[in-house]
């Protein structure tokens, strides 16, 4: 991914994730672009995208959310007002469900570049997903969020066209 390919408003895009993770959380935490690389991302336990198209040129991509199981249980513990301890499995999916909507968000108009975008529902993704994904979409720009020994990624990408 070049510098050029990513949104114009890096700074304003961090900040609106960092406010994002704040409101869902309860937890301060800078979010940051994070510079091209070659290192593969990596599959986060609760991986979740959420599909964008822009309709006047049947572009499709997207925004994928990668949280690790700590963060997941904090946010959902934060969201439904429960112990770390109650949290349940289903409460994680909610959850980061509802993260991926909000930090589709925080992103979206930076796919479309002032045009429409149309936005899908966030889908949990599995292993094989996350294949699928590495080898038929391109990155367009990574932000992370780091505290302690956790790591979240949101990353905003574009689908490659299959061959007709």
């Amino acid at each position: 991914m070049a510098e050029s390919d990513c949104p114009n408003d890096i700074a304003e895009v961090a900040h609106s994730l960092s406010k994002a993770w704040e409101f869902l959380s309860g937890e301060e935490r800078m979010f940051q672009y994070v510079p091209e690389s070659d290192d593969p991302l990596p599959i986060a336990e609760f991986s979740f995208y959420m599909p964008l198209k822009l309709p006047a040129d049947a572009r499709r991509g997207g925004v994928g959310v990668l949280i690790q199981r700590d963060d997941a249980i904090h946010v959902a513990a934060n969201m439904f007002g429960v112990a770390r301890q109650q949290v349940q499995n289903d409460d994680l999916r909610d959850a980061c469900a509802e993260v991926c909507n909000v930090f589709t968000d925080c992103m979206a108009s930076h796919f479309g570049g002032g045009q429409r975008v149309e936005i899908g529902l966030p889908r949990q993704a599995g292993p094989a997903d996350y294949e699928i994904f590495a080898e038929s979409c391109v990155t367009r720009a990574v932000y992370q969020g780091c505290a302690a020994t956790q790591r979240l990624l949101i990353v905003l990408y574009d689908s490659v066209p299959s061959p007709s």
